[in-house]
């Protein structure tokens, strides 16, 4: 199995699993989100842009959430580590929960697997690639 884009790990459905809760917890509005994707090439400045002209968080984040469904899962990693850069580890953690990727890599792997809290998207996806050429 060749391990091109078309193999890689989606992260759209993550979006869909958490997506009340992302709603509902993520700042975009006063931590400097939306700043740091900017920064970091997730969004451009349109992007940018339309999310800060919506009044409320919920909208904002709704916005923030749309527009990262359609980025790739490079960029994707990249909003991973803005969340922690501006004080969202929570946010982060619920979305890479600790025990959610110990099931994944265990059932993968077909044995238990320890996994760092701090392991970035773009190491899973590596991993998850490494390991579906192995079966």
């Amino acid at each position: 199995m060749h391990a091109g884009p078309e193999n890689d790990v989606d992260h759209t459905p993550i979006i869909r699993q958490h997506y009340v809760f992302l709603v509902d917890n993520l700042d975009a509005k006063h931590s400097g989100l939306v700043g740091e994707l900017y920064q970091a090439e997730v969004l451009n400045n349109e992007e940018r842009e339309s999310i800060s002209s919506e009044m409320t968080s919920f909208t904002q984040n709704v916005k923030l959430l749309s527009m990262l469904s359609r980025k790739t899962n490079d960029q994707f990693d990249k909003f991973l580590d803005a969340l922690d850069k501006t004080g969202q580890q929570h946010v982060r953690n619920q979305l890479t929960g600790r025990q959610g990727l110990f099931i994944l890599l265990t059932d993968l792997l077909s044995r238990p697997v320890c996994v760092c809290a701090c392991t970035s998207f773009s190491a899973l996806r590596y991993l998850y690639l490494a390991t579906s050429e192995m079966r």
